[in-house]
Order: structure tokens, then C-alpha cells, then sequence
């Protein structure tokens, strides 16, 4: 059922004082729809297709003269907001080991799609240890963040320093009453989420063929 009874919490339940730093790591794109943004960390948390993650990063679009957007940190406030309110309507203790980082945001320029790759690719290095295992959603944001997000998770998965997943989350059927549907609203079969293992992604790849007649 999409609206679920469970037991309210206090969003003062949920701190990052006793994460465990050896868990999951999650990077999400952000674009101006914080519900989006909320909904798809939800149901990957729903649907149980991955680890539950330790901490959620967010990577945000620069202002115009390229330093951090107060816009950008308006709609991260408006996305954590929304995440307290879902997961307080969800009887799951070990989600309330989550730390969401409002503050430690990386910040990437909106146009440009190589230094953005870099720029995401620096930022994970600097927030994860060789080993980890890391989950890059890039659901929201323009498609020039969420094609740098996917480029640098595959460099670092082929520098073989991490275990990478991308996640990907979206309505099923565009109905204009689904789209301001928060995640415990909306029923399993009317939402998709997918969760794509980095090494699949490099198997496809290396399986393109180039003729031998091309010069």
C-alpha cells in the first residue's frame, strides 16, 4: 500500500555522531526539484536493492561567479527536510544511522562537463577510503552533472579504488497527480528505481565491436 501506518519519529532521532565510518557511501545529484531528490533516496532505502548508506553526500551546481549557489544550499535544506519527514514515517531503526552532510557539499560548475567529471571525481576521493563501497544517484540535476557524476564513478571503479552503483529513480507513467507525490504516497508499481553495478556498465562496454573496415 502507498500510505503505510508506522510509528512517527523525532527528526532529532536521526545524528551523525555514531555513524559507522566503514559503511556505504552515497553521492546524489541535485537539481531544483528537492522532491525528487528525496523520493529517490527513499525508495532506494524502500526497495532494499543496496546497502544501507552511512552518509549522503550532495553535489550541487556553482552560482554564476563559481562559488557555492544559496540556491543550491536552499533546495539540500528543502531535500534533508523532506528525507527527516519520510523517514520518520518508516518503522526501520537502521535508517536512523543515516548522516545526511548539508554542509560538506560538492560543488561542481552547471556547463561544464570535464571539469564537473573532476571536480566529482576529487570530491569522493577526499570523502572515501580505497575499499569502500559507494552509491552515485543521479537521478536529479542537469544532464551535464549527472553525466559527470556517472563518468567519474566509472574512473574510480576502473582505477579499481572503489565498489561503485549508480542509482536511478522515476515515475513510471508521467501523470500530472504523481509529480508532487511524496515517496510514501506513491505505490511500489508507480515508481522505478534501479540500481546498476559499475561493473555492468564496464562489461557492456567492452563488449562494443569496432569493424575491422572502419579507418
Amino acid at each position: 500500500m502507498a500510505n503505510e501506518a508506522a510509528p512517527k519519529r523525532n527528526r532529532n532521532d536521526f545524528s551523525c555522531q555514531h555513524r559507522q565510518e566503514d559503511g556505504m557511501k552515497y553521492f546524489m545529484t541535485v537539481g531544483t526539484t528537492p522532491l525528487a531528490c528525496a523520493n529517490s533516496v527513499y525508495w532506494y532505502l524502500r526497495t532494499g536493492k543496496g546497502e544501507i548508506p552511512e552518509r549522503v553526500w550532495f553535489i550541487a551546481s556553482e552560482d554564476p561567479a563559481g562559488g557555492p549557489s544559496h540556491d543550491s544550499r536552499t533546495h539540500i535544506e528543502a531535500i534533508e527536510t523532506l528525507l527527516h519527514e519520510f523517514l520518520e514515517r518508516t518503522p526501520r531503526d537502521d535508517w536512523y544511522n543515516i548522516c545526511f552532510e548539508t554542509d560538506d557539499i560538492i560543488w561542481i560548475p552547471e556547463a561544464d562537463l570535464a571539469q564537473g567529471t573532476r571536480l566529482i571525481g576529487d570530491g569522493i576521493l577526499k570523502r572515501c577510503k580505497v575499499g569502500d563501497s559507494i552509491t552515485i544517484d543521479a537521478t536529479a540535476g542537469r544532464k551535464t552533472m549527472a553525466t559527470s557524476a556517472v563518468l567519474a564513478g566509472l574512473a574510480l571503479y576502473q582505477k579499481e579504488l572503489y565498489n561503485v552503483n549508480f542509482h536511478y529513480y522515476w515515475l513510471r507513467e508521467f501523470r500530472r497527480e504523481s509529480l508532487g507525490k511524496k515517496a510514501y504516497e506513491l505505490a511500489v508499481d508507480e515508481i522505478e528505481s534501479v540500481l546498476v553495478p559499475a561493473e555492468a556498465i564496464e562489461h557492456e562496454l567492452t563488449g562494443i565491436r569496432i569493424s575491422e573496415d572502419i579507418d
